[in-house]
C-alpha cells in the first residue's frame, strides 16, 4: 500500500496587540459604555485572514455580537440587520479616535 501526504500550512494565530486592544476597549467604553463590552474567557481557536494583517501590523481582532441566533455556518443562521448601524459607528469612533 502507498500512502502520499500533502502537508499545507494554514493560517497563522490570530494574536491581538495589548495597546491595539485597548484602544478598541476604549472605544466601547467611551461611545456605547462598559456594559456594552464582553471581554472572552477563553481564545478562540478559529483561524481568520486577518491574522495575515497582524502580522505586518499592530492591531485587534474583535467580535461585533448580533444577538442571540444560530452559528454562523448553519443553514438555520439569520444575520441580525438592526446591528449594521451600530457596527459602522463602532468603526467610525474606532476610526476617529485613533486618528486624535
Amino acid at each position: 500500500a502507498e500512502v502520499s501526504f500533502d502537508w499545507q500550512t494554514g493560517y497563522p494565530a490570530t494574536i491581538n496587540d495589548a495597546a491595539a486592544v485597548d484602544v478598541a476597549r476604549a472605544t466601547v467604553s467611551t461611545h456605547f459604555g462598559e456594559d456594552q463590552m464582553i471581554e472572552l474567557a477563553t481564545p478562540l481557536m478559529g483561524s481568520e485572514d486577518f491574522s495575515f494583517l497582524l502580522e505586518k501590523v499592530p492591531g485587534a481582532y474583535v467580535l461585533i455580537g448580533n444577538g442571540d441566533s444560530s452559528g454562523l455556518h448553519t443553514t438555520t443562521y439569520d444575520f441580525n440587520d438592526a446591528i449594521l448601524e451600530r457596527g459602522a459607528k463602532y468603526f467610525y469612533y474606532l476610526a476617529k479616535d485613533s486618528l486624535v
